[in-house]
């Protein structure tokens, strides 16, 4: 009989983590509605910048929407995502945007998934880890559960 070893994440041997986080800026209607639409789209281009300057090489960042951003994350466990996601909080937080007469200060929130789950199941555990980082107060980063490590693999007929 073939025994699997379990990696520390709980993930069986030869199947690799995969993580995703899904930021959404905080409050970016106010920002549109008193700075107008175009220092808007520059202030989401230079946010975009800014998280491709602070994420893994072998990350990618994807706007998803609106002011929502997905960076995906292969090989990367729930503990160096949610590491990852709360580096981003805080250069985003620190490191006020320089668009017009004063610094425009912008927070994000960031909910974190991982497991070797469909794609949709992960963007949707990592959506419902991004409300509730909203529902705790914003520019905050939230995890979802971990779910039990099922393969992408088609199910045998």
């Amino acid at each position: 009989a073939r025994q699997e070893r379990a990696l520390p994440d709980g993930a069986p041997q030869g199947e690799s983590p995969f993580a995703l986080l899904l930021i959404d800026v905080d409050r970016f209607k106010d920002i549109n509605d008193r700075l107008g639409h175009a220092v808007g789209d520059v202030a989401l281009r230079m946010l975009a910048e800014r998280l491709l300057g602070h994420v893994r090489t072998s990350d990618m960042v994807v706007r998803v929407g609106g002011e929502e951003f997905v960076v995906l994350m292969p090989g990367a466990d729930l503990r160096t995502a949610e590491t990852v996601a709360e580096r981003l909080r805080v250069v985003i937080e620190e490191k006020p945007f320089a668009l017009g007469p004063e610094p425009l200060h912008v927070t994000v929130s960031i909910g974190v998934a991982e497991g070797a789950v469909s794609p949709a199941e992960l963007l949707k555990d990592a959506d419902t880890a991004l409300y509730a980082a909203k529902r705790k107060g914003r520019n905050g980063v939230t995890a979802a559960a971990p779910r039990d490590h099922r393969s992408l693999a088609a199910p045998a007929a």
